[in-house]
């Protein structure tokens, strides 16, 4: 498994992006992986409103993992036809842009400026505003437990 793994990219940073005016993104040239993909995989998470986004590689792993999966185990055959329920083939252009359709779009609602933020072997596409105040919460409740930790040595 982790041989499988070091083939995947490495995604690091943060950037903020604007959508043209046909829903596409400019993805940070230092994220295209070599060789250059097709496609990206975005998996819509919809309590959270924004967008996972994951390399070829991956959809590769996970597809030869399908295959192996399908027979022995039901459950994880149930969870996999899941996750492609809802993923999205995001295609890379030669600009290395991605467009959202319109269904996606509207789903995800985002503003015109999104953040897009690594995590490790995948990224999340978020909208600029909302990823403000998710950071702003997180400050606000690791402030939170940082006092309640002083308090409870006094």
């Amino acid at each position: 498994m982790a041989d499988a793994l070091d083939r995947f990219p490495v995604f690091f940073g943060t950037f903020e992006r604007r959508f043209d005016s046909k829903r596409r993104i400019a993805l940070p040239s230092e994220w295209i992986p070599n060789p250059r993909p097709d496609y990206f995989l975005g998996f819509f998470e919809p309590g959270e409103r924004l967008l996972r986004v994951y390399p070829k590689q991956f959809i590769d792993h996970l597809r030869n993992y399908t295959e192996a999966v399908i027979e022995s185990d039901r459950e994880a055959k149930i969870a996999l036809r899941g996750f492609f329920r809802r993923a999205r083939y995001l295609k890379l252009d030669p600009e290395n842009r991605i467009t959202l359709d319109i269904g996606l779009a509207d789903k995800l609602d985002f503003s015109s400026s999104v953040v897009l933020e690594a995590e490790d072997r995948s990224f999340v596409i978020d909208d600029a505003i909302r990823a403000k105040s998710r950071v702003d919460d997180d400050d606000s409740s690791a402030y939170y437990d940082a006092l309640r930790r002083v308090t409870e040595l006094r």
